[in-house]
C-alpha cells in the first residue's frame, strides 16, 4: 500500500507500509512516548527510522539510543539502523555501540557523524559503568529512544520495576518509541501504555 506522502511536513517514502506509516503518524501525534505492535517481520526498524525522522524533523530529537533485549541484536541494529536511515529518510549517518566508556561515544557525536547509539536494555541494567557512560552521553542533546522488543524484558513485581524496568526509566530523554511483537496479558504491569497502533499478524 502507498503511504501519505507526509507525515507532520516530513515526506515519507512510499515503500513503507500501513502500519509503519501508522506508528509514524502516531509519534507525530504525541508528545513524549508512543507504544506500538508490530509482528515479527512486519518491519520494526524502519518504523522506528520513520518515527525518529518524524520527530528529528519537528526539531524534538537530535540523536537516537536504540535498545535491544540481546547482545546478539546489538551489531545487527547497529548496521540495519542507519542503512534505514540513510536510505529511506536521506540521513546520513554512522553508529556506535555503547559500552562502560563513553569517551569513543562521546567524540563521534561531537564530530557529527553519528546520529545512532546502540546497547542492551540488560547491560544497562547489569553495568554501573554503562549506565554511568549512557548518562553522560544523554546529557549532550535531545534523544529519541527506541525500544525494540520490550515484550523480552521482565516484568515489574507489583508495583515495583524490577532492575531492567527501572534501568530504562532513569535515561533521560525527549521521546520514547516502544515497540512490540506479542503484547502481555497483563498489561497493567508494564510501565508502557497498550500498543496503540497495532498490527494483527493476520493482517501483516
Amino acid at each position: 500500500m502507498q503511504s501519505p506522502s507526509t507525515v507532520s511536513g516530513l515526506s515519507l517514502p512510499e515503500n513503507l507500509r500501513e502500519g509503519q506509516v501508522a506508528v509514524a503518524q502516531a509519534v507525530a501525534d504525541n508528545d513524549t512516548l508512543v507504544s506500538a505492535k508490530l509482528p515479527t517481520g512486519y518491519g520494526k526498524t524502519l518504523a522506528f527510522c520513520a518515527g525518529y525522522s518524524v520527530k528529528r524533523h519537528q526539531g524534538v530529537v537530535d540523536y537516537m539510543l536504540y535498545l535491544v533485549p540481546r547482545d546478539a541484536q546489538v551489531r545487527q541494529a547497529a548496521e540495519e539502523v542507519p542503512r534505514e536511515l540513510r536510505d529511506n529518510f536521506g540521513l546520513s549517518t554512522t553508529s556506535i555501540i555503547v559500552r562502560d566508556d563513553p569517551v569513543v561515544a562521546i567524540r563521534r557525536l561531537q564530530a557529527g557523524t553519528t546520529l545512532v547509539f546502540v546497547t542492551t536494555i540488560q547491560i544497562i541494567a547489569t553495568s554501573q559503568g554503562t549506565r554511568n557512560a549512557l548518562n553522560e552521553l544523554l546529557r549532550i542533546g535531545r534523544w529519541f529512544i527506541a525500544v525494540d522488543e520490550y515484550h523480552n524484558l521482565p516484568l515489574m513485581v507489583g508495583d515495583n520495576p524490577g532492575r531492567y524496568w527501572s534501568a530504562l526509566e532513569q535515561l533521560p530523554r525527549a521521546f520514547t518509541l516502544a515497540m512490540t511483537a506479542t503484547p502481555r496479558l497483563d498489561n497493567g504491569n508494564d510501565p508502557f501504555p497498550e500498543p496503540a497502533p497495532r498490527v494483527r499478524y493476520d493482517k501483516a
